[in-house]
């Protein structure tokens, strides 16, 4: 945005937040109802005045204005001559609140994947959250119709008045989160919210989970070779349950022709969470493209790093791009595809939850209770001597509490961290930055075990795909329980883990032995000044 564009801009805002007018939508809405009053003045020849144009503004459909006529006057003055689009993007620049998300740069992305395929029809929901680049997209392709939607009366408001002259834009209210009822499109364009739930009725989308649910809505709105492409959070890719049933339904009868992975902080400060674009359609793809968007000298490009055939696609359980991506490596390995080895959900072996949150008003040194956290796993081993206490009713948190032989990583932080659980003091429990695997059968060689397949490049892999965050990490366990793990006949897996334990405990042996004889070495040492 030009600095005199800005500095007009930041002084109409600072004028309404002195009226104590401060959100962001609230702004906007005073900015629509300067131009459209501009507008209803200019087109009825009225005199510009105070008084003509604060009797203009008591006839529009918005919300009441909270002023009087000496207040709208002088916000008609700060704000007439601004630039709508520049404004608005001015105005929501800082969002939080997910009204305008998508950077200019993915927008554009987008608008060249329209230049491929050619559309006539395109249908673009919650199209402010792509108000960064919307604008130009339109004008660039004026031979294409668009139906614009907005969930709220303000943001279909809006976009009708930024696309007030193009008579190629429908704008409309509606709900991507309820059944749609449009004309067929050739091209779709969404970025749905994530983790809401849908007041819909069950039997009509397999599942009440907002991208569920906005997925299942617009795959019924493409025409026969229309292309869905859609923003998603990880869990779509990996989640169990009603999302595990809806992956299986695309798979099998609609065709996802690629997925990539969008660098971190795409999306920040709305998201931290990690996100991938797919290209769905109605027909069937002979293969399905994987692979990443890179900033090329500020402009996003998808590159395609692999490709699965249809059919391949369709066998997996999950769509996580890390695994497929590392598909070649752990071919090579016993843990690879063509392995066969079996596997088993880990839900289906243990039972998962994650530990209590600790306020750090809540640790006392003379607290009956010790609280494990990430801090006190180091190498794979947990130190029992440096563990806060707090103090509280067992009762209350026992659920959280560390048996023998439990598997315990850590499910938020930076680092990937997993310890099994020995000879630990019954009243342990675990904090929130924990899960715990329990497992019901043999646990001290299952929790072992299993320690070695996480610690391992493809396990590694693994458990970085359930990963929510980008930058920090964030795991839940109910998605964790969908981790399949690959199994060895039993005997084999007690003389890895046999060997695995042996090896350590001569290794960190090593580790003391080494550190005594230098310390020692250097007592001897240092007595030369002494």
């Amino acid at each position: 945005m030009p600095a005199h564009i800005q500095h007009s801009a930041r002084t109409f805002m600072d004028l309404l937040r002195q009226y104590q007018i401060y959100y962001p939508d609230d702004i906007a809405q005073e900015l629509l109802r300067v131009h459209l009053t501009k507008r209803i003045v200019e087109e009825n020849k009225k005199p510009f005045d105070a008084k003509s144009v604060y009797t203009t503004m008591q006839t529009l459909h918005l919300d009441l204005f909270g002023g009087d006529k000496e207040m709208f006057w002088e916000c008609f003055q700060a704000g007439y001559e601004l630039d709508f689009y520049e404004t608005l993007l001015h105005i929501y620049q800082d969002d939080r609140t997910g009204v305008v998300i998508v950077p200019d740069q993915v927008t554009e992305a987008f608008s060249e994947r329209i230049s491929l395929i050619q559309p006539k029809r395109i249908l673009i929901p919650e199209a402010h959250k792509f108000l960064r680049g919307l604008f130009e997209m339109v004008h660039q392709y004026l031979y294409c119709e668009f139906v614009l939607l907005a969930e709220s009366y303000l943001h279909q408001q809006l976009l009708h008045f930024l696309f007030r002259d193009c008579s190629h834009v429908q704008v409309q209210v509606a709900s991507l989160y309820s059944l749609l009822e449009l004309e067929p499109f050739d091209f779709i364009l969404a970025l749905p919210a994530f983790g809401r739930k849908s007041d819909v009725e069950s039997e009509r989308f397999i599942t009440r989970e907002s991208e569920g649910v906005a997925v299942e809505n617009l795959l019924d709105l493409l025409d026969e070779d229309g292309e869905l492409t859609i923003i998603l959070p990880a869990r779509f890719t990996f989640s169990g349950g009603s999302f595990a049933k809806l992956r299986k339904e695309i798979s099998r009868h609609y065709g996802v022709s690629g997925i990539y992975t969008l660098p971190s902080g795409t999306l920040r400060p709305f998201t931290m969470m990690k996100t991938y674009v797919a290209h769905m359609g109605r027909e069937r793809v002979d293969e399905v493209k994987v692979g990443e968007f890179r900033l090329v000298q500020n402009r996003f490009q998808a590159v395609d790093l692999v490709s699965l055939s249809d059919e391949d696609f369709e066998k997996r359980e999950d769509w996580r791009i890390e695994l497929i991506l590392s598909d070649q490596e752990m071919s090579k390995s016993r843990i690879g595809k063509e392995s066969q080895l079996p596997t088993v959900r880990l839900s289906e072996k243990a039972t998962l939850f994650r530990g209590k949150s600790i306020l750090k008003s809540h640790i006392q040194p003379t607290g009956e209770i010790e609280v494990l956290n990430i801090s006190n796993m180091e190498d794979g081993q947990i130190n029992w001597d440096a563990l806060d206490r707090i103090h509280e009713d067992f009762v209350k948190v026992q659920r959280y509490a560390l048996k023998q032989y439990d598997l315990v990583l850590t499910c938020r932080g930076t680092v990937n961290k997993v310890a099994v659980v020995q000879n630990a003091n019954p009243r342990v429990i675990a904090s929130a930055n924990i899960i715990a695997v329990r497992f019901a059968d043999d646990p001290k060689l299952w929790s072992n075990y299993v320690k070695i397949f996480l610690e391992t490049p493809a396990g590694l892999h693994m458990l970085q795909s359930f990963q929510r965050g980008t930058t920090v990490m964030n795991i839940n366990p109910t998605d964790l329980g969908e981790m399949q793990i690959p199994m060895l006949p039993k005997d084999e897996m007690e003389q890895l883990v046999e060997k695995y334990i042996q090896e350590q405990q001569i290794y960190h042996s090593t580790i003391l032995r080494a550190k005594a004889r230098w310390d020692e070495q250097k007592k001897s040492i240092y007595q030369k000044w002494q």
